[in-house]
């Protein structure tokens, strides 16, 4: 009986430790299915910046992208043909209207002007005598005291020998121009460049030499769009800046603005021109024109980093219940940090601006950053 006894009391124990192996295996399981469910969802999540949309003041002035030109470029080019003898610019002098650049070998043509001088000489001589001999057939003839066939030989011999002068008077004409010609010149002030003109080189008319651009003041020509027009007058004063960052500007003013549309960009041509009398500007590169606007208005702007997509199908992420939302936008004007919403959003929304290239609609997204 002992025995017995102590073996129902082993085998209580027995399953007494067995209930407790099997409860704490239970607990430890339940608690390994709830961890990595938790630790999903968090891993679902995005963190982001978000910032709440609200009403500002317009944007101050109008943006336009501006392509640099002199006010002024012409080509020099040659008249006649010859042998350059002399050279007397190099690339990046500066000229003035009619300064000598280089020389062609004039020889023959001083040559052909002594001799045509020493014509016109004779030929007056012979025009004098014709002269002479005309007024004195003509007064005989009034008299009656010469033939009428030697009155008109007489006047026709006049007349022909006053041809003949005009014509080398002419030749010398022509042949001082070619001899002016042989001294390339520039046809405008500014600086000279592209050079293309050597000592010894044969050229012949319209061979282009170099150009001379007028970059005392530059131009550019921007293309307004219609609902822009009333915000900018001929007269106006501008603002020209190399790049959207920099703190360098210069002043410039509209000179021209189209009174008709470019039937392909649909926009009005307006010219603006920049003072650049310290030479500071260099043509041929790039910058933004502002404008200023004299009317403001409240708008609602975002940083211009929250937009993406193209012209005409622009879009941002907002967040609504922690979730992100894509919503199409239009946008209206836009400067260096920041684009005005015409329709797409409302004040109060929270517009998303980190996370951009790898977000998409619909995923779970927590406020971590400033903004919130």
């Amino acid at each position: 009986m002992v025995e017995i006894r102590k073996l129902l009391e082993r085998k209580k124990i027995l399953v007494a430790a067995v209930i407790l192996i099997g409860a704490l295996m239970f607990v430890l399981n339940a608690f390994a299915d709830n961890e990595p469910a938790q630790g999903s969802q968090l891993t679902d999540t995005v963190i982001v910046e978000a910032q709440k949309v609200g009403y500002s003041d317009s944007q101050a002035s109008l943006t336009y992208k501006a392509n640099l030109e002199p006010l002024e470029e012409a080509a020099v080019s040659c008249k006649v043909t010859g042998q350059v003898t002399r050279v007397v610019f190099e690339n990046g002098d500066q000229v003035v209207p009619g300064q000598p650049l280089a020389y062609l070998d004039d020889e023959d043509l001083q040559n052909q002007l002594k001799s045509a001088k020493l014509d016109l000489s004779k030929l007056q001589l012979v025009l004098d005598s014709a002269k002479r001999d005309y007024s004195n057939a003509r007064a005989l003839y009034e008299q009656g005291a010469c033939a009428r066939v030697d009155y008109e030989n007489a006047e026709q011999a006049y007349k022909t020998m006053q041809a003949n002068v005009e014509l080398r008077k002419v030749d010398i004409t022509t042949i001082g121009n070619a001899l002016e010609d042989c001294v390339i010149k520039a046809p405008i002030g500014g600086e000279v460049g592209e050079k293309n003109l050597n000592i010894g080189e044969f050229v012949n008319p319209g061979t282009v030499i170099a150009k001379v651009k007028n970059t005392t003041t530059i131009k550019t020509t921007m293309q307004l769009m219609q609902d822009d027009l009333e915000k900018v007058a001929v007269g106006q004063v501008v603002t020209f800046k190399p790049d959207r960052s920099g703190d360098t500007a210069y002043k410039g003013m509209v000179k021209n603005i189209a009174s008709s549309a470019d039937s392909r960009t649909r926009g009005f041509e307006c010219l603006v021109e920049i003072d650049n009398s310290d030479g500071r500007i260099n043509s041929g590169t790039f910058g933004l024109i502002e404008i200023p606007d004299p009317v403001k208005r409240q708008v609602i702007a975002i940083p211009i980093e929250a937009v993406t997509g193209s012209e005409g199908d622009y879009s941002v992420l907002i967040m609504k219940d922690n979730t992100a939302r894509r919503v199409s936008v239009e946008i209206g004007e836009i400067n260096e940090e920041m684009a005005e919403i015409i329709s797409g959003l409302k004040a109060g929304d929270f517009v998303i601006t980190t996370n951009l290239n790898s977000l998409q609609d619909g995923d779970k997204v927590a406020v971590g950053g400033e903004g919130a």
